[in-house]
């Protein structure tokens, strides 16, 4: 028997498959992680419950409106983007007031884990796709080195902006109990026995955002750890070539959304 193929740039429609065949149909389809599974039934509420079965089965991975992966299009494309829109306020206000607007990126040491990152630290190649050759802490992280290396560069190309990046510790969120209800195996592991016995509390989480918002001496375009400390940012996150790669990537992406 050939090895089936990859379908992370495939888009399925699937008609009937509220039930019978046609749900089993895409229950089958959907552990092949295409980048799109559409069903259609003439039963809204079993429709529903159809797409509810299929995001349970964990790992079936998804992309933005835009089309970009799903973790990097949120935590990295989404914010970039916002970032872009304010600029220009940003700037004028660092003209007129002679103050230094601030920038804080949420980050996570987790960008640091080079064996949990893609070859490379980020997939350019298929940033476009849902990346199910990916499991979802490569995904994660691979967003969150994205978040250091464009604070690095953006502090480069906008120095009259104090930009940073910084971890906020290890919290347990809610984010981890949206692991657990849909995330493929290694983030239901962390999110179900590794957070709740490794996390802290929200009081210290925000310690280091607001040190990064207030403290004098924060130095742009670095990365900083509970609380303020320098020095723990990954190779991969100081690399100016990835860094340069990802700005154009970026600014490419971003093309044609303006106030």
């Amino acid at each position: 028997m050939s090895p089936t193929p990859s379908f992370s740039s495939k888009f399925i429609l699937i008609t009937g498959a509220n039930s019978g065949i046609g749900k089993a149909t895409a229950l089958s389809l959907a552990t092949l992680n295409p980048a799109q599974l559409w069903i259609a039934g003439r039963n809204v509420e079993s429709g529903h419950a159809a797409v509810a079965e299929i995001k349970a089965m964990g790992g079936y991975p998804g992309t933005t409106p835009q089309g970009h992966e799903l973790q990097f299009g949120t935590n990295h494309v989404g914010h970039a983007l916002l970032l872009k829109l304010l600029t220009p306020t940003l700037l004028s206000t660092a003209e007129t007031t002679g103050l230094t607007p601030r920038v804080i990126s949420v980050s996570s040491r987790g960008h640091a884990h080079t064996a949990a990152l893609p070859d490379g630290g980020i997939a350019f190649d298929t940033l476009k796709y849902s990346q199910t050759d990916l499991s979802g802490v490569n995904k994660y992280t691979q967003s969150k080195l994205a978040n250091v290396l464009y604070a690095r560069q953006y502090a480069l190309h906008y120095p009259q902006i104090l930009t940073v990046a910084i971890h906020p510790g290890d919290v347990l969120t809610e984010i981890f109990n949206k692991g657990a209800e849909g995330g493929d195996e290694q983030i239901k592991y962390l999110a179900r026995e590794v957070a709740p016995k490794r996390c802290g509390s929200l009081e210290e989480g925000i310690k280091n955002g607001v040190w990064a918002a207030t403290a004098e001496g924060v130095l742009s375009g670095r990365y900083y750890e509970p609380v303020g400390v320098l020095g723990m940012g990954s190779e991969l996150s100081k690399d100016t070539g990835l860094g340069e790669k990802l700005w154009a990537w970026t600014q490419r992406e971003m093309q044609g959304w303006e106030l």
